[in-house]
Formats: C-alpha cells, structure tokens, sequence
C-alpha cells in the first residue's frame, strides 16, 4: 500500500509540473492528501525501505522547485488552501509561501524599490527638518509625528523584522510569495507620491500660517504669532510674502536686527516687492541709525519703478495706490531732508500732503508724518528753501517759483497762506514721531 501511495504521489508530481498545463484543484487536493496519508504511514512504524525513502525524498525535491519556479502553481496551491480552510503546518501546505528565485523582473523592481525610497526618504528628512527648524509647536509636531510615522512603515520592508513581517502578512492573507517584489516596489512608489506631494503642499501650508496671522492687534502678545512666521518661512524659504510677515512683526516685538534681516531676505527673493522697499528705506533713515546711503539704494529704485514706462503695469499700480504712493513720496522727501536737500525734499513731502488731503479717505488710513517732516523743514531752514539753477519752476500747489538774476529759486514762506500752512503742518505731525511705520 504504501509503495502504490508513493507511485502515486510521484506521478501527481510530475502531472502537476507539466508545464503545457496547468494543475487543476482535484490534483492537487488529491497531492496533499496523498502526501499527508504517506507522512502518517511513516509515522505508524510501517517498514520503509531505503529505496522508497530516497524515492520520497526526489519526489519532495521535485514538487519543491516546481513551487519554486511555478508563479500559476503558488497561485493554486493559495487557492486550494482557502477552500479547504487548513491549518496544517507541514511544509507541502505552505507551498505557496516559497520564496522563488528571483526573476529579471524582481530584481529590477527591488533597484526601483531602493532608488524611489531613496528620494522619499531625503525629501521626508527634508520635511522634518523644515518643521524642526521653524520653531515647532503642536501644528508642526503633528506633522513630524506624521512624516515619522509615515517614513518608518514605508522603511520596514527593506529591513530583515519588516521582510519577517511582510512574509507573515502574505502567509496570513494566502497571498503568493512572488508578489512581494511588487508589492515593495508599490509600497516604494506610494511612499515617493506621498512625500512628493507632501512637499509641494508645504508653500500652501506656509500661506495658511501667513494668513492665520495676518491681523493681530496692538495690544496682543505676538509671541505665538512669530513661532508660526519662523515655521512658515522655515517650510518656504523662498516665500516673499512670509518674510515680510516675519519682518514686521519682528518690528512690533522691537527686535530691528531681525526685522532687517527679514526685509533683505523678501528683496532678495522678489526686487521689486514695494512694501519692503518702503520698510527697509524707513529703517536706514529712523533716528539713532541714519544710513541714507543705504536708504538711497532702495528708494532710488522705486523711484526707478515709479518712473519707468517699462515697469509692469501691476508694480505701477500698486505703487500708485494712494496711501503707498504718499508713504513714498513721504519717504522720498524724508530721504532729501536727511540729505540736506531741502528744496527735493519739500517737492515731495508737499505731494505727500496733497494726495493725503485730496486722495486718502479713511480717517485710519491718514498720515501725520509728512506733516511733521515739513515742520521740521520749515524749523530748520527759517522759512526759506533755495533751489539752485530751477528757472520757472511750478510747484506743487501749482505756483510760479519767483527767480533771482544768477539762475537760482527760492521759496518763501512769507505772511501769506503758507504761515497757515506751517501751523497746519505742526498740528497735524503732533500725533506721531518720524519714526512710525510706513504702513501705516
């Protein structure tokens, strides 16, 4: 009986491995429970001679590789296996957990796998550095917490507990083995869209920080609201719009280092952004560090922009924006007055007053220190500006400049309207100092 049990488990063997076909269910069903009656028979201290054991051995062999090198039989091994809903734990019932050798196809799917965890995990370093850097608080630590979790998942399938785990996994949902490969690689891909996608969001999630604190009130501690800014300029660094956040409420935490740094870092990404041309030029011309070289550069360029028909339309009209058209015509005349150009800067500290009259309508949008500014001159040079070599030149208020015989102008302010104008000027510049912001 049992020599005719282990013909026919040979011929099983061999039937099943015929290539040009493939095993059907009953085969193989009938192959494990031919295997199954051969171990038990063996196991009841049936006499078994050399032969038939060497016979067995081949067979086993022989059913082994063809497991192996058979992607369809793993698959209807994993079927049978289901169907019959067995816990047996001899290896002929975990024939489709064999590892096959690798194909051409696995080990370019495991180079895939490596190169596409390689990138995620960079860029996934990357993330948490940006998050680490920006002075986390719970909004960044949650996302560390994800990218971690995340990059550790994705990792364990190429560590040896992951590749126990992954096997295990695949033994436990009857999966074949040499789907593994794939799977990694999938898990590898999807890993790489994750983090890909989770960088190109960190922009949008910068924007959002820059916004959740856009209007903070005066007397508001802005502590919290500058860990946000330094996270959101540490997760776009290239993010005009939130250096210039960061500056200024680095202005309102009286921290100017700081602030300046942040003003030279939103130029430095967009030239031509107007409001910190504006703030930077301010700074360089606040007392206790006047440095009207420096404050020159910039305002010499958005005096370049105001004037040139090739700017873009956009900067024009932005710059030509009422209230920021009189901060610079303000700063401007702030400029030559620090210069001791006085007949420039009463040009421009004038024009900052008329479209401050004429053109500003909300009472919170009105400025006081062009106001000041022209008190000062007028305290400073007695009531008379010369402007030398300006023949007939018409001023702001739309007057003719009276001209003395060698070429030069001089404006005075003689007991006419312009006294009124200089109480004026007074009254209105009392409410602030010169040193307040240009935004404002």
């Amino acid at each position: 009986m049992l020599e005719e049990a282990v013909a026919e488990y040979k011929r099983l063997v061999t039937l099943i491995g015929d290539q040009s076909r493939e095993a059907c269910r009953d085969e193989l069903v009938q192959l494990l429970t031919t295997r199954d009656w051969i171990t038990q028979k063996m196991s009841s201290g049936a006499p078994v001679s050399c032969a038939l054991i060497k016979e067995i051995e081949a067979a086993d062999s022989n059913l082994r590789r063809q497991a192996a090198t058979s992607a369809s039989l793993r698959l209807g091994f994993n079927r049978t296996y289901r169907l019959l809903e067995s816990s047996r734990q001899e290896w002929w019932w975990k024939l489709h957990e064999v590892v096959p050798d690798p194909t051409r196809r696995d080990k370019v799917f495991q180079i895939l796998s490596t190169v596409c965890f390689t990138i995620a995990a960079t860029i996934s370093v990357d993330i948490v550095r940006r998050f680490l850097v920006g002075a986390p608080d719970g909004f960044a630590l949650a996302g560390v917490s994800g990218q971690i979790i995340l990059t550790l998942l994705a990792g364990s399938a190429f560590t040896s507990s992951g590749k126990r785990a992954l096997a295990s996994a695949f033994a436990n949902l009857r999966l074949p083995r040499d789907q593994e490969p794939t799977f990694a690689m999938l898990c590898s891909v999807i890993f790489l869209a994750l983090c890909m996608v989770g960088s190109e969001s960190l922009p949008r999630i910068s924007n959002y920080l820059v916004n959740s604190v856009s209007s903070i009130p005066v007397d508001v501690d802005v502590s919290p609201a500058l860990t946000r800014l330094r996270l959101a300029v540490a997760l776009n660094p290239n993010s005009a719009k939130a250096h210039f956040a960061l500056s200024s409420l680095y202005e309102r935490a009286s921290a100017p280092e700081q602030a300046l740094a942040n003003l030279e870092a939103t130029l430095t990404i967009q030239p031509t952004h107007i409001p910190a041309l504006l703030d930077i030029s301010r700074f360089y011309m606040a007392e206790g560090r006047p440095e009207y070289d420096k404050a020159a550069l910039y305002m010499f360029r958005l005096k370049k922009l105001n004037e040139d028909p090739s700017c873009p339309r956009d900067l024009v009209e932005e710059l030509r924006q009422p209230k920021t058209h009189a901060i610079y015509l303000k700063d401007l005349g702030w400029l030559y007055y620090g210069d001791q150009k006085y007949f420039a800067a009463y040009k421009y500290l004038s024009m900052a007053v008329k479209i401050d009259k004429t053109s500003i309508v909300k009472p919170e949008d009105r400025l006081q220190e062009p106001y000041a500014l022209l008190a000062k001159l007028a305290q400073d040079t007695g009531g008379t500006i010369k402007a030398p070599s300006l023949l007939g030149v018409t001023f702001a208020y739309g007057k003719q400049m009276p001209t003395t015989g060698d070429g030069s102008a001089e404006l005075l302010w003689s007991v006419d309207e312009r006294v009124e104008d200089v109480r004026a000027w007074i009254e209105m510049g009392k409410p602030k100092s010169l040193q307040m912001s240009a935004n404002q």
